[in-house]
């Protein structure tokens, strides 16, 4: 799933999506944005994708070849204003067929062995 920015209580943030892999749920994390490269207006690019570059950065397309760098409050330790936890629906699969959830992914049984479902 795509990162993207999104404004969360009151503040500008990378919305990031975890996969858990034990059980079949998905955490939603929101990560503050502290400052940026260049003045920039974020409301112009409310649910644009973002891209992660390394630890507490990640950059903002705001036109083809041009990007601005956005930096989270604590850098890598920045801990998340708010944290959703979802489950995620098991996909249909014929009747009989044998399905887990296996790192992080639905996996169906087949005569091959386990695929992806």
């Amino acid at each position: 799933m795509k990162q993207i920015i999104i404004k969360c209580q009151g503040k500008w943030c990378v919305r990031c999506y975890y996969p858990l892999f034990t059980e079949p749920k998905i955490s939603i994390c929101h990560w503050p944005i502290g400052h940026a490269s260049h003045r920039v207006d974020l409301s112009r690019y409310n649910e644009q994708e973002v891209f992660a570059s390394r630890s507490g950065l990640f950059r903002l397309r705001t036109a083809p070849y041009e990007y601005v760098n956005l930096y989270l409050i604590d850098g890598g330790k920045t801990q998340s204003i708010e944290t959703i936890t979802e489950n995620i629906s098991c996909p249909k699969v014929r009747r009989g067929i044998e399905t887990c959830w296996k790192n992080g992914r639905w996996e169906k049984l087949l005569k091959s062995g386990w695929k992806p479902a």
